[in-house]
């Protein structure tokens, strides 16, 4: 029992010690700028999320979709027409 006491004791004071250390980095003026770029970086992605999520950008955004589609038929029907075009001429 005794041991077992020592070893969460230990654990305790390990377990302590590496919050300390971590806290000693964190107060590192690298490791403070590298958080700051990070909190700005995530309001920019912020931003841009709630911009999307606007009704016009919704709507953009789907006809955007809709053109590509409409570009991908349009690449089959243009690919099979050739291939047609290519069948006729080889008789």
């Amino acid at each position: 029992m005794e041991k077992r006491k020592t070893s969460k004791i230990r654990e305790i004071k390990e377990t302590a010690s590496d919050a300390a250390d971590i806290m000693r980095q964190i107060s590192n003026s690298g490791v403070l700028e590298s958080l700051n770029k990070v909190k700005d970086t995530v309001k920019v992605v912020n931003e841009i999320i709630k911009g999307l999520n606007t009704s016009e950008m919704v709507k953009n955004i789907e006809n955007f979709r809709l053109i590509s589609e409409n570009m991908n038929e349009t690449s089959t029907k243009m690919d099979n027409t050739v291939s047609q075009l290519r069948n006729r001429n080889s008789f």
